[in-house]
Protein backbone atom coordinates (compact mmCIF):
# COMPACT_ATOMS: atom_id res chain seq x y z
CA UNK A 1 0.00 0.00 0.00
CA UNK A 2 1.03 3.80 -0.63
CA UNK A 3 1.56 6.39 1.06
CA UNK A 4 -1.27 8.08 -1.11
CA UNK A 5 -3.49 5.06 -0.21
CA UNK A 6 -2.62 5.10 3.60
CA UNK A 7 -3.40 9.08 3.51
CA UNK A 8 -6.95 8.38 1.62
CA UNK A 9 -7.60 5.90 4.40
CA UNK A 10 -8.49 8.63 6.88
CA UNK A 11 -9.21 12.48 6.08
CA UNK A 12 -7.04 14.88 7.11
CA UNK A 13 -10.01 16.24 9.38
CA UNK A 14 -11.18 12.81 10.88
CA UNK A 15 -14.40 12.85 9.99
CA UNK A 16 -14.26 10.67 7.08
CA UNK A 17 -12.68 7.14 7.20
CA UNK A 18 -12.68 4.21 5.08
CA UNK A 19 -13.32 0.85 7.15
CA UNK A 20 -10.63 -0.44 5.44
CA UNK A 21 -8.08 0.55 8.27
CA UNK A 22 -9.97 -1.87 9.83
CA UNK A 23 -9.39 -5.15 7.78
CA UNK A 24 -6.57 -4.43 5.47
CA UNK A 25 -3.75 -6.94 6.34
CA UNK A 26 -1.18 -4.48 4.98
CA UNK A 27 -2.62 -1.95 7.11
CA UNK A 28 -2.22 -4.02 10.03
CA UNK A 29 1.42 -4.86 9.40
CA UNK A 30 2.00 -1.25 8.89
CA UNK A 31 0.32 -0.66 12.35
CA UNK A 32 2.87 -2.97 14.57
CA UNK A 33 5.75 -0.85 13.03
CA UNK A 34 4.50 2.55 13.24
CA UNK A 35 2.03 2.48 15.85
CA UNK A 36 3.01 -0.16 18.14
CA UNK A 37 6.87 0.17 17.52
CA UNK A 38 7.04 3.03 18.16
CA UNK A 39 4.19 5.04 20.49
CA UNK A 40 4.52 5.17 24.18
CA UNK A 41 2.34 1.79 25.25
CA UNK A 42 1.30 0.87 29.05
CA UNK A 43 2.60 -2.71 30.27
CA UNK A 44 1.61 -2.93 33.70
CA UNK A 45 1.50 -1.36 36.89
CA UNK A 46 4.52 -0.87 40.12
CA UNK A 47 2.42 -2.47 42.24
CA UNK A 48 2.89 -5.78 40.44
CA UNK A 49 6.57 -5.49 40.81
CA UNK A 50 7.59 -4.18 44.27
CA UNK A 51 10.42 -6.42 44.84
CA UNK A 52 13.98 -7.23 43.62
CA UNK A 53 13.13 -10.19 41.02
CA UNK A 54 9.12 -9.91 41.23
CA UNK A 55 7.85 -9.59 37.38
CA UNK A 56 5.16 -10.25 35.31
CA UNK A 57 4.29 -11.15 31.55
CA UNK A 58 2.97 -8.12 29.24
CA UNK A 59 2.30 -7.21 25.87
CA UNK A 60 3.33 -4.41 23.12
CA UNK A 61 1.13 -4.91 20.51
CA UNK A 62 2.14 -8.38 19.41
CA UNK A 63 5.16 -8.35 20.84
CA UNK A 64 5.60 -10.54 24.67
CA UNK A 65 7.19 -8.55 27.28
CA UNK A 66 8.45 -9.59 30.63
CA UNK A 67 8.56 -6.54 32.95
CA UNK A 68 10.83 -6.91 36.04
CA UNK A 69 11.86 -5.11 39.22
CA UNK A 70 15.96 -6.12 38.28
CA UNK A 71 18.48 -6.65 40.71
CA UNK A 72 19.25 -2.67 40.04
CA UNK A 73 16.04 -2.21 41.58
CA UNK A 74 15.24 -0.69 38.15
CA UNK A 75 12.10 -1.33 36.10
CA UNK A 76 13.17 -3.60 33.25
CA UNK A 77 11.22 -4.32 30.01
CA UNK A 78 12.58 -6.46 28.11
CA UNK A 79 11.16 -8.95 25.17
CA UNK A 80 10.34 -12.42 26.23
CA UNK A 81 12.69 -14.64 23.60
CA UNK A 82 15.70 -16.66 24.41
CA UNK A 83 18.80 -15.26 22.64
CA UNK A 84 20.02 -18.82 21.38
CA UNK A 85 16.78 -20.39 19.67
CA UNK A 86 14.30 -17.63 20.12
CA UNK A 87 12.35 -19.85 22.70
CA UNK A 88 8.95 -18.31 24.78
CA UNK A 89 11.33 -17.61 27.80
CA UNK A 90 8.83 -17.47 30.61
CA UNK A 91 5.31 -18.36 30.58
CA UNK A 92 4.72 -18.16 34.16
CA UNK A 93 2.30 -15.53 34.17
CA UNK A 94 3.79 -13.46 37.25
CA UNK A 95 5.99 -14.44 40.12
CA UNK A 96 9.70 -13.36 42.04
CA UNK A 97 12.99 -15.03 40.19
CA UNK A 98 16.52 -14.34 40.73
CA UNK A 99 16.98 -15.31 37.29
CA UNK A 100 14.91 -16.92 34.25
CA UNK A 101 16.21 -20.52 32.84
CA UNK A 102 14.82 -21.26 29.26
CA UNK A 103 13.30 -24.40 29.23
CA UNK A 104 14.77 -25.16 25.62
CA UNK A 105 18.80 -25.28 26.25
CA UNK A 106 19.07 -23.90 29.65
CA UNK A 107 20.13 -20.75 28.91
CA UNK A 108 20.28 -18.11 32.10
CA UNK A 109 19.42 -15.22 31.88
CA UNK A 110 19.53 -12.42 35.44
CA UNK A 111 16.26 -10.56 36.55
CA UNK A 112 17.68 -7.56 34.92
CA UNK A 113 18.10 -9.86 31.45
CA UNK A 114 22.09 -10.28 31.79
CA UNK A 115 23.00 -13.86 30.03
CA UNK A 116 24.92 -15.79 32.85
CA UNK A 117 25.09 -19.01 31.68
CA UNK A 118 25.02 -21.19 28.51
CA UNK A 119 25.60 -24.93 28.95
CA UNK A 120 29.09 -26.20 27.24
CA UNK A 121 29.52 -22.66 25.98
CA UNK A 122 32.86 -21.98 26.95
CA UNK A 123 33.55 -25.42 25.61
CA UNK A 124 31.96 -25.37 22.37
CA UNK A 125 32.27 -21.52 21.63
CA UNK A 126 35.21 -20.16 23.77
CA UNK A 127 34.63 -16.93 21.89
CA UNK A 128 31.02 -16.21 22.16
CA UNK A 129 30.60 -12.78 23.43
CA UNK A 130 28.23 -13.01 26.38
CA UNK A 131 27.31 -9.37 26.42
CA UNK A 132 26.11 -9.28 23.35
CA UNK A 133 23.55 -12.14 24.06
CA UNK A 134 21.34 -10.73 26.89
CA UNK A 135 17.66 -10.20 26.77
CA UNK A 136 16.86 -7.60 24.44
CA UNK A 137 15.21 -4.45 26.63
CA UNK A 138 13.28 -2.26 25.43
CA UNK A 139 15.10 0.78 25.13
CA UNK A 140 12.59 3.47 26.89
CA UNK A 141 10.92 2.82 29.75
CA UNK A 142 9.09 5.41 32.11
CA UNK A 143 6.78 5.78 35.42
CA UNK A 144 4.03 8.40 35.10
CA UNK A 145 2.44 7.93 39.13
CA UNK A 146 2.41 4.25 39.33
CA UNK A 147 1.72 3.35 35.37
CA UNK A 148 4.79 1.66 33.18
CA UNK A 149 5.18 2.83 29.61
CA UNK A 150 7.50 1.31 27.40
CA UNK A 151 8.76 2.43 23.69
CA UNK A 152 10.71 0.54 21.01
CA UNK A 153 11.40 3.71 19.65
CA UNK A 154 15.00 5.00 20.77
CA UNK A 155 14.26 8.48 19.76
CA UNK A 156 10.76 8.69 21.22
CA UNK A 157 9.92 12.13 22.96
CA UNK A 158 9.62 11.50 26.77
CA UNK A 159 6.29 10.56 28.03
CA UNK A 160 5.51 13.45 29.60
CA UNK A 161 5.40 15.27 26.37
CA UNK A 162 3.52 12.57 24.42
CA UNK A 163 0.71 12.76 27.30
CA UNK A 164 0.83 16.71 26.76
CA UNK A 165 -2.18 18.44 28.02
CA UNK A 166 -3.80 15.19 28.89
CA UNK A 167 -1.47 14.77 32.30
CA UNK A 168 -3.39 18.13 33.91
CA UNK A 169 -6.10 16.12 34.05
CA UNK A 170 -4.68 12.02 34.65
CA UNK A 171 -3.64 14.23 37.85
CA UNK A 172 -7.47 13.84 38.97
CA UNK A 173 -7.32 9.87 38.75
CA UNK A 174 -3.81 9.05 39.35
CA UNK A 175 -2.53 12.14 41.46
CA UNK A 176 -5.58 12.91 43.89
CA UNK A 177 -3.31 11.64 46.87
CA UNK A 178 0.26 11.39 48.52
CA UNK A 179 -0.68 7.18 48.79
CA UNK A 180 0.02 5.36 46.15
CA UNK A 181 -2.38 3.11 44.06
CA UNK A 182 -2.11 -0.69 43.71
CA UNK A 183 -4.21 -3.56 42.17
CA UNK A 184 -7.09 -5.01 43.40
CA UNK A 185 -7.28 -8.69 42.92
CA UNK A 186 -5.55 -9.87 39.29
CA UNK A 187 -6.16 -8.89 35.74
CA UNK A 188 -8.84 -9.88 33.94
CA UNK A 189 -8.43 -11.06 30.87
CA UNK A 190 -11.02 -12.30 27.77
CA UNK A 191 -10.81 -11.84 23.44
CA UNK A 192 -13.37 -10.52 21.65
CA UNK A 193 -13.88 -10.79 17.48
CA UNK A 194 -12.81 -6.70 16.83
CA UNK A 195 -10.72 -4.53 15.34
CA UNK A 196 -8.17 -2.59 17.72
CA UNK A 197 -8.92 0.76 17.09
CA UNK A 198 -12.86 0.51 17.85
CA UNK A 199 -12.46 -0.28 21.37
CA UNK A 200 -10.24 2.92 22.26
CA UNK A 201 -11.77 5.32 19.98
CA UNK A 202 -15.30 4.49 21.84
CA UNK A 203 -13.93 4.52 25.13
CA UNK A 204 -12.09 7.50 24.68
CA UNK A 205 -15.08 9.50 24.44
CA UNK A 206 -18.14 7.90 22.51
CA UNK A 207 -20.90 8.92 24.26
CA UNK A 208 -23.01 9.26 21.23
CA UNK A 209 -23.58 5.64 21.46
CA UNK A 210 -25.02 5.30 25.11
CA UNK A 211 -28.54 5.80 24.49
CA UNK A 212 -29.16 3.43 21.91
CA UNK A 213 -26.21 0.08 22.79
CA UNK A 214 -27.09 0.73 26.54
CA UNK A 215 -31.03 1.44 26.81
CA UNK A 216 -31.58 -1.58 27.86
CA UNK A 217 -29.07 -1.73 30.67
CA UNK A 218 -30.52 1.94 31.82
CA UNK A 219 -34.15 0.50 31.85
CA UNK A 220 -33.28 -2.08 34.40
CA UNK A 221 -30.91 -0.28 36.56
CA UNK A 222 -32.23 3.18 36.98
CA UNK A 223 -29.13 4.30 38.89
CA UNK A 224 -26.67 4.09 36.26
CA UNK A 225 -28.83 5.49 34.44
CA UNK A 226 -29.27 8.50 36.41
CA UNK A 227 -25.21 8.83 37.18
CA UNK A 228 -24.75 8.85 33.43
CA UNK A 229 -27.43 11.11 31.67
CA UNK A 230 -25.94 14.13 33.56
CA UNK A 231 -22.61 13.10 30.65
CA UNK A 232 -25.36 13.93 27.75
CA UNK A 233 -26.14 17.29 28.67
CA UNK A 234 -24.07 20.18 27.03
CA UNK A 235 -24.50 22.56 29.90
CA UNK A 236 -22.89 20.14 32.46
CA UNK A 237 -20.56 17.91 30.01
CA UNK A 238 -17.72 18.30 27.62
CA UNK A 239 -15.82 16.09 25.23
CA UNK A 240 -12.32 16.81 25.24
CA UNK A 241 -9.60 15.99 22.53
CA UNK A 242 -5.66 16.54 22.20
CA UNK A 243 -3.57 16.68 19.60
CA UNK A 244 -1.84 13.21 20.61
CA UNK A 245 -5.04 11.41 20.05
CA UNK A 246 -5.77 11.46 23.61
CA UNK A 247 -9.25 12.22 24.94
CA UNK A 248 -12.39 12.32 27.42
CA UNK A 249 -16.01 12.64 28.68
CA UNK A 250 -15.86 14.99 31.32
CA UNK A 251 -19.05 16.16 33.76
CA UNK A 252 -18.30 19.69 35.04
CA UNK A 253 -20.09 20.36 38.71
CA UNK A 254 -20.44 23.69 40.25
CA UNK A 255 -18.61 24.50 43.26
CA UNK A 256 -20.45 24.78 46.59
CA UNK A 257 -22.03 21.36 46.27
CA UNK A 258 -21.82 18.50 49.07
CA UNK A 259 -18.55 16.97 49.21
CA UNK A 260 -19.84 13.82 48.24
CA UNK A 261 -20.55 14.94 44.84
CA UNK A 262 -16.82 15.33 44.05
CA UNK A 263 -16.04 12.49 45.26
CA UNK A 264 -14.38 10.27 42.73
CA UNK A 265 -16.68 7.22 42.58
CA UNK A 266 -19.33 7.08 41.11
CA UNK A 267 -22.88 8.00 43.37
CA UNK A 268 -24.74 4.60 43.76
CA UNK A 269 -21.45 3.42 45.57
CA UNK A 270 -21.35 5.56 48.38
CA UNK A 271 -24.48 3.95 49.46
CA UNK A 272 -22.40 1.52 51.18
CA UNK A 273 -21.18 3.30 54.79
CA UNK A 274 -17.49 2.87 54.61
CA UNK A 275 -17.21 3.65 50.89
CA UNK A 276 -18.72 7.39 51.75
CA UNK A 277 -17.07 7.29 55.21
CA UNK A 278 -13.17 6.70 53.35
CA UNK A 279 -13.79 8.98 50.52
CA UNK A 280 -14.73 11.94 52.76
CA UNK A 281 -11.98 11.38 55.12
CA UNK A 282 -9.30 12.04 51.80
CA UNK A 283 -11.32 14.36 50.07
CA UNK A 284 -9.54 17.49 52.23
CA UNK A 285 -6.31 16.12 50.80
CA UNK A 286 -7.45 15.67 47.24
CA UNK A 287 -8.80 19.81 47.18
CA UNK A 288 -5.85 20.60 48.33
CA UNK A 289 -3.32 18.64 45.63
CA UNK A 290 -5.72 19.48 42.65
CA UNK A 291 -7.43 22.95 43.56
CA UNK A 292 -11.08 23.37 43.59
CA UNK A 293 -11.63 23.70 39.74
CA UNK A 294 -9.95 20.40 39.38
CA UNK A 295 -11.91 18.77 42.14
CA UNK A 296 -15.29 19.94 40.72
CA UNK A 297 -14.35 18.12 37.20
CA UNK A 298 -15.20 14.65 36.89
CA UNK A 299 -13.83 11.95 33.62
CA UNK A 300 -16.15 9.11 33.23
CA UNK A 301 -14.24 7.72 30.53
CA UNK A 302 -11.02 8.29 28.27
CA UNK A 303 -7.83 6.91 26.30
CA UNK A 304 -4.66 7.56 26.01
CA UNK A 305 -3.17 6.86 22.38
CA UNK A 306 -3.10 4.39 21.30
CA UNK A 307 -4.84 1.57 23.01
CA UNK A 308 -5.07 2.35 26.99
CA UNK A 309 -8.38 3.50 28.67
CA UNK A 310 -9.80 4.84 32.00
CA UNK A 311 -12.36 4.61 33.79
CA UNK A 312 -11.23 7.02 36.95
CA UNK A 313 -15.03 6.53 38.48
CA UNK A 314 -14.70 3.02 38.91
CA UNK A 315 -10.67 3.20 39.35
CA UNK A 316 -10.39 0.85 36.06
CA UNK A 317 -7.81 0.53 33.26
CA UNK A 318 -8.32 -1.17 29.75
CA UNK A 319 -5.75 -2.22 27.56
CA UNK A 320 -7.28 -3.54 23.93
CA UNK A 321 -4.61 -5.48 22.36
CA UNK A 322 -4.48 -6.54 18.76
CA UNK A 323 -4.09 -10.31 17.68
CA UNK A 324 -4.69 -10.00 14.14
CA UNK A 325 -6.98 -7.27 12.31
CA UNK A 326 -9.94 -8.53 13.37
CA UNK A 327 -9.27 -9.57 16.57
CA UNK A 328 -8.24 -8.12 20.41
CA UNK A 329 -7.78 -9.23 24.06
CA UNK A 330 -8.74 -6.76 26.75
CA UNK A 331 -6.68 -6.72 29.67
CA UNK A 332 -8.07 -4.97 32.75
CA UNK A 333 -6.71 -3.61 35.64
CA UNK A 334 -8.67 -2.33 39.26
CA UNK A 335 -7.17 -0.19 41.68
CA UNK A 336 -7.75 1.31 44.84
CA UNK A 337 -5.30 3.03 47.18
CA UNK A 338 -2.89 1.11 49.43
CA UNK A 339 -4.87 2.19 52.54
CA UNK A 340 -8.16 1.34 51.65
CA UNK A 341 -9.97 -0.72 54.04
CA UNK A 342 -10.41 -4.20 52.48
CA UNK A 343 -14.47 -3.45 52.36
CA UNK A 344 -14.03 -0.59 50.55
CA UNK A 345 -11.24 -2.30 48.18
CA UNK A 346 -14.02 -5.29 47.68
CA UNK A 347 -16.66 -2.25 46.59
CA UNK A 348 -14.40 -1.06 44.45
CA UNK A 349 -14.08 -4.78 42.69
CA UNK A 350 -17.37 -4.58 42.32
CA UNK A 351 -17.73 -1.66 40.82
CA UNK A 352 -16.02 -2.41 38.12
CA UNK A 353 -17.20 -6.27 37.93
CA UNK A 354 -21.11 -5.00 37.48
CA UNK A 355 -20.40 -2.22 34.64
CA UNK A 356 -17.02 -3.72 32.75
CA UNK A 357 -15.01 -7.19 32.30
CA UNK A 358 -16.88 -9.96 30.55
CA UNK A 359 -20.10 -10.34 32.74
CA UNK A 360 -20.49 -6.25 32.79
CA UNK A 361 -23.85 -4.88 31.99
CA UNK A 362 -22.14 -2.80 29.56
CA UNK A 363 -19.68 -4.98 28.29
CA UNK A 364 -22.24 -7.17 26.56
CA UNK A 365 -23.66 -4.34 24.63
CA UNK A 366 -19.62 -2.47 23.91
CA UNK A 367 -18.46 -6.05 22.75
CA UNK A 368 -21.49 -6.61 20.52
CA UNK A 369 -21.33 -3.55 18.79
CA UNK A 370 -17.24 -3.45 17.84
CA UNK A 371 -17.69 -7.10 16.97
CA UNK A 372 -20.78 -6.01 14.83
CA UNK A 373 -18.68 -3.13 13.48
CA UNK A 374 -15.90 -5.67 12.43
CA UNK A 375 -18.59 -7.56 10.55
CA UNK A 376 -20.29 -4.93 9.14
CA UNK A 377 -17.32 -3.73 7.36
CA UNK A 378 -15.35 -7.15 6.77
CA UNK A 379 -16.84 -7.64 3.01
CA UNK A 380 -15.40 -6.50 -0.02
CA UNK A 381 -17.81 -3.85 -0.76
CA UNK A 382 -18.31 -2.98 2.66
CA UNK A 383 -14.70 -1.90 2.78
CA UNK A 384 -15.22 0.72 0.50
CA UNK A 385 -17.64 2.74 1.78
CA UNK A 386 -16.17 6.10 3.38
CA UNK A 387 -17.99 6.18 7.03
CA UNK A 388 -18.59 9.22 9.16
CA UNK A 389 -17.33 10.72 12.60
CA UNK A 390 -18.18 14.47 11.87
CA UNK A 391 -21.08 14.86 14.30
CA UNK A 392 -19.77 18.46 16.11
CA UNK A 393 -16.99 19.60 13.79
CA UNK A 394 -18.26 22.81 13.50
CA UNK A 395 -18.63 23.00 17.79
CA UNK A 396 -15.17 23.60 19.19
CA UNK A 397 -14.02 25.57 21.87
CA UNK A 398 -11.14 26.36 24.25
CA UNK A 399 -11.13 27.44 27.89
CA UNK A 400 -8.05 29.09 29.02
CA UNK A 401 -8.43 27.54 32.34
CA UNK A 402 -9.10 24.01 30.86
CA UNK A 403 -6.68 22.76 28.21
CA UNK A 404 -7.39 20.24 24.93
CA UNK A 405 -10.37 21.18 22.58
CA UNK A 406 -13.22 21.19 24.04
CA UNK A 407 -16.87 19.64 21.91
CA UNK A 408 -20.55 19.00 22.99
CA UNK A 409 -20.57 15.92 25.10
CA UNK A 410 -22.15 14.00 21.98
CA UNK A 411 -19.53 15.26 19.67
CA UNK A 412 -17.13 12.68 18.01
CA UNK A 413 -14.50 15.29 18.49
CA UNK A 414 -12.29 12.97 20.60
CA UNK A 415 -12.78 10.24 17.19
CA UNK A 416 -11.63 12.99 14.77
CA UNK A 417 -7.98 13.18 17.41
CA UNK A 418 -7.63 9.77 17.77
CA UNK A 419 -8.30 8.63 13.98
CA UNK A 420 -5.95 11.83 12.99
CA UNK A 421 -2.93 10.71 14.85
CA UNK A 422 -3.72 7.37 13.57
CA UNK A 423 -2.97 8.71 10.29
CA UNK A 424 -0.14 10.63 11.19
CA UNK A 425 1.55 7.77 12.69
CA UNK A 426 1.08 5.87 9.96
CA UNK A 427 2.45 8.63 7.29
CA UNK A 428 5.36 9.75 9.27
CA UNK A 429 6.33 6.01 9.53
CA UNK A 430 6.79 5.97 6.05
CA UNK A 431 8.59 9.48 5.12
Amino acid sequence: MTMKQIGELVSESGDRYLPEIYHDETVYEREMDAIFGRCWQFVGHVSQIRERGDYFLSRMGEERVIVTRGNDGDVHVMLNMCRHRGHVLCRTERGNAKRFVCPFHAWTYSADGDLLNAPLAQELAPDMPKGDFGLVQVPRVDVYHGLIFASFDENAPPLIDELGDLAFYLEMFLGRRDVELEMIGGIQKWEVDANWKIGPDGMGGDFYHTPAAHASVFAANPALRDSINGMMNPQSARNIAFDGGHGFNMLFLPEGLPDDYYFPIEPRFLEVPEVRAYFTGIQAEARARLGPRRTSLKITTGTIFPNLSFSPGIFTLRLVLPKGPGRIENWCWVFGYSDMPPVVKAVMHQAYLSVFGPDGCLEADDAEAWTLVTDGTRSRQGRKVPLFAGLGADNRDQDPDLPGYHHHPMSEGVSRAFLRQWRKRMLEAGA
